[in-house]
């Protein structure tokens, strides 16, 4: 089984399970919303300062954080979670570890690339370390 196809069944799976497992109430549904409000706020804020291909984002939330959109989709996940309430905690361990197997790996990839630059991206990476320790 493939790698995305995983990843869609569980996402699948746990969308399915949520209605079933969930028992909020008006507590859980006000502190889930407010996680989930910071969640979304704090992606907006990302998004509206990222310049993909264009140059190395260092302001806004970047200036603070090296993936801001990972912080953001995390709030959203443990808001969700919080919302439903009942045995969603189930469904918050399965979704933590599929954020972090999602996560690190990346995470993993990016150190590896920059520990060992190849050839046609040594100046984009010099030009890059540049601007960082600025």
């Amino acid at each position: 089984m493939s790698k995305k196809l995983f990843r869609a069944l569980a996402v699948l799976v746990g969308i399915l399970l949520v209605p079933a497992l969930a028992r909020p109430n008006p507590w859980s549904l006000v502190a889930g919303g407010i996680l989930v409000f910071f969640g979304e706020a704090i992606r907006v804020w990302a998004s509206g300062h990222l310049m993909r291909a264009e140059e190395l984002t260092t302001s806004g939330p970047y200036a603070y954080l090296r993936d801001p959109l990972y912080l953001g989709r995390l709030f959203l996940l443990v808001g969700f979670c919080v919302m439903a309430w009942g045995y969603a905690w189930i469904l918050l361990i399965i979704g933590l570890g599929v954020f972090f197997l999602n996560y690190m790996p990346r995470k993993y990839r990016k150190e590896m690339i920059r520990e060992k630059p190849r050839a046609p991206f040594q100046a984009l990476f010099s030009c890059s370390q540049e601007k960082l320790e600025r």
